[in-house]
């Protein structure tokens, strides 16, 4: 990998498709705002922060996709109204865990089981928050959304997908 590819993807398809995903991801923080509640399942566009974290990690470790897990955290913390760095850190969480899950374990051959490891990972960072903040009566309400983002990924997975073997139209 050159050093200019630590940055952003080498092709320009597939550096098109990171500003369409940050875009996309972006667009769903904005549903935050609209009253639907899915019950126990609760919000899942918040976790959009996951679906990235989940496709962008899979082609290994890039500075700018980190950066816009950030920003876009930042943006889900003043939407949200939650206290500031926590969905980035969280997003963050996610991006860095599933990137040393894939060096350890591999690439995850589905991107069901891709996302629902994110997921799990997004949930870790929350957790950890929640323990810092020293409020874990959030965490219940956390589980679901984070499997339902998983369980969407696998749907998602090519809006997000920043690996130079797949197709990169």
């Amino acid at each position: 990998m050159a050093v200019a590819d630590l940055f952003l993807p080498p092709h320009p398809q597939l550096r098109a498709r990171l500003w369409r995903g940050f875009a996309l991801m972006m667009g769903m923080a904005l549903l935050w705002l609209v009253p639907v509640n899915l019950g126990l399942l609760g919000s899942p566009w918040p976790l959009a922060l996951v679906w990235a974290a989940a496709g962008w990690a899979r082609s290994g470790p890039r500075l700018v996709p980190a950066l816009l897990i950030a920003l876009a955290g930042l943006w889900l913390d003043l939407i949200t109204g939650g206290p500031l760095f926590a969905w980035a850190f969280t997003g963050l969480t996610a991006y860095g865990l599933t990137l040393i899950q894939q060096r350890v374990f591999g690439k995850l051959p589905h991107g069901v089981l891709q996302g629902l490891a994110s997921g799990g990972f997004a949930f870790a960072g929350g957790a950890f928050l929640a323990l810092l903040r020293g409020d874990v009566s959030a965490l219940p309400g956390l589980i679901l959304p984070c499997l339902l983002a998983g369980v969407l990924f696998g749907t998602l997975e090519t809006l997000y997908s920043l690996d130079e073997e797949r197709d990169t139209r």
